[in-house]
């Protein structure tokens, strides 16, 4: 049997077949969406939040079901109400599949009201700016005091079914260009200086090519998928406004 393909979801590494399986599984129900909820060895916090089909009728319930979600995330990693907020949004905003994150800071309500400051910035990827996203999130973070980094990037699955289909929390970082293999330095509390939590959406699937009697691993998208992302971009902003406004 050939390795395993590695997926970025946490719902996949335990079975692709099914959403969360082990011993650390719970499922729910938030705002009538499928929640899974699971930690890994390392004590690493983790939520799903499953839509079946991205349906602009369903924003407002959605992003009223990662509010839910990430507000319980931010209430563990923080010991009070954070103040200082950095939503960065890594990846190339000029490439459809690695779009979520710069899409996402583009719908946060920035700057400073009632003593909360919140800003956002894409910050693209090395290639275009010469500098590692763990650094660059990292020099921001310290720049403004951050008390609280909300890190938003792409993923990679194993299963094409899951694209664009589920929205994953986590406390245990990010690590910036992962689907595409890079060893980049993770942003992490260790490297930004502070809490994090990570929101992701998977929008390609990984998979093996057989070329020539050779195997390869590569990475497939689905065309199109631009109307899905703003959707997950629309709802995590409205739930991210929510949350740091009160609104």
């Amino acid at each position: 049997m050939g390795k395993r393909l590695r997926s970025d979801l946490f719902c996949e590494n335990f079975g692709a077949a099914r959403p969360v399986r082990g011993p650390a599984e719970e499922r729910r129900t938030v705002c009538g969406f499928g929640v899974a909820d699971g930690t890994d060895g390392s004590g690493a916090r983790y939520c799903s939040v499953f839509v079946g089909d991205p349906d602009p009728a369903l924003l407002r319930d959605f992003s009223d079901a990662v509010l839910r979600c990430a507000g319980e995330f931010v209430g563990r990693v923080c010991s009070g109400t954070p103040r200082r907020i950095l939503v960065a949004g890594l990846g190339n905003g000029n490439v459809p599949s690695d779009s979520f994150g710069a899409a996402l800071c583009g719908r946060i309500d920035t700057g400073e009201r009632g003593g909360v400051l919140v800003c956002a910035v894409a910050t693209g990827v090395p290639a275009q700016t010469g500098i590692g996203t763990a650094d660059h999130v990292a020099a921001l973070a310290r720049r403004i005091g951050a008390e609280l980094v909300v890190a938003a990037d792409s993923l990679a699955a194993i299963s094409p079914e899951r694209l664009c289909r589920v929205l994953q929390i986590t406390d245990a970082g990010v690590a910036p260009g992962s689907g595409v293999s890079s060893h980049a330095d993770r942003v992490s509390p260790e490297t930004a200086g502070c809490p994090v939590i990570s929101l992701g959406i998977p929008t390609a699937a990984r998979g093996r090519l057989c070329r020539g009697g050779r195997e390869a691993e590569g990475l497939f998208t689905t065309v199109g998928a631009g109307a899905e992302i703003a959707f997950f971009a629309e709802a995590s902003a409205r739930a991210l406004n929510s949350l740091f406004r009160g609104e």
